[in-house]
């Protein structure tokens, strides 16, 4: 398994950055690949994998008085299209070495987003789909002020990379992994709230809504929301898109 490429999302990211880097990635995410093949196979064709069931469901099952709004516009669209996954239900690791108050947090937060998404627990990290890492995090400077923040809450990353399907099989598929660093010293309530929040960058929500009414709204607020109607719009619009990752690679 050769890892080629990673990137970052945090929750202090500014949107303007995220843009401007996200330019970049999508030359830097098709030239890495190409070099790491030497030119014997190139990337698969964007396809658009199914819609998990569960997720179909959660937004039929919607209040229409609410509204239809989404925040799609505001979700990356990556060298490799969509971060989204297409087998189910994708497996997510707790870091053992986190104490309870931490794991109970996270466990809390999977378990709020295995409503509407198809999350499994599973005690492999070495081959879960995402990891959630117990982390201090080392602080990085505001990129608009310069200074330095007083605590760094939660860091998402993703690696793609080339995956054999089965060992007596020769198909290999663009694959992705999820890592969440989430730093535990946090209040309770916070801390689930950021975990809902990094949850939602892994299953595919790479990026952040502007209403502070969202849990992929950019910053903490001071009253923790819940997962909203238009997360979950967002989320099956993303769906929705087509993506390399999952599909075959073409020798």
């Amino acid at each position: 398994m050769a890892r080629w490429f990673k990137a970052r999302s945090t929750i202090q990211v500014r949107r303007l950055m995220g843009r401007l880097l996200g330019m970049a990635i999508v030359f830097v995410c098709v030239l890495a690949v190409t070099l790491q093949m030497g030119w014997a196979q190139s990337l698969p064709t964007s396809q658009v994998h199914p819609i998990p069931a569960i997720l179909i469901q959660a937004v039929q099952r919607l209040d229409p008085a609410v509204g239809p709004g989404d925040y799609f516009d505001a979700i990356e669209r990556k060298g490799v299209g969509y971060l989204i996954w297409s087998k189910f239900p994708v497996t997510v690791a707790i870091d053992e070495l986190g104490s309870d108050r931490w794991k109970l947090q996270v466990t809390t937060a999977v378990v709020e987003w295995q409503r509407y998404f198809p999350l499994k627990i599973v005690s492999t990290p070495e081959t879960a789909d995402i990891r959630i890492q117990s982390k201090r995090l080392a602080l990085k400077p505001d990129p608009k002020t310069g200074k330095l923040p007083r605590f760094r809450s939660a860091e998402t990353h993703y690696d793609v990379f080339v995956n054999k399907v089965s060992d007596d099989s020769d198909t290999k598929h663009l694959s992705h992994r999820m890592t969440i660093d989430l730093a535990s010293g946090q209040a309770d309530g916070v801390m689930l709230s950021v975990a809902r929040h990094e949850i939602g960058h892994a299953i595919g929500l790479w990026g952040h809504s502007p209403n502070p009414d969202d849990i992929m709204y950019f910053s903490q607020v001071s009253k923790s929301p819940l997962i909203s109607s238009r997360d979950l719009r967002t989320l099956h619009r993303v769906y929705g898109q087509p993506t390399r990752l999952g599909w075959a690679i073409t020798p």
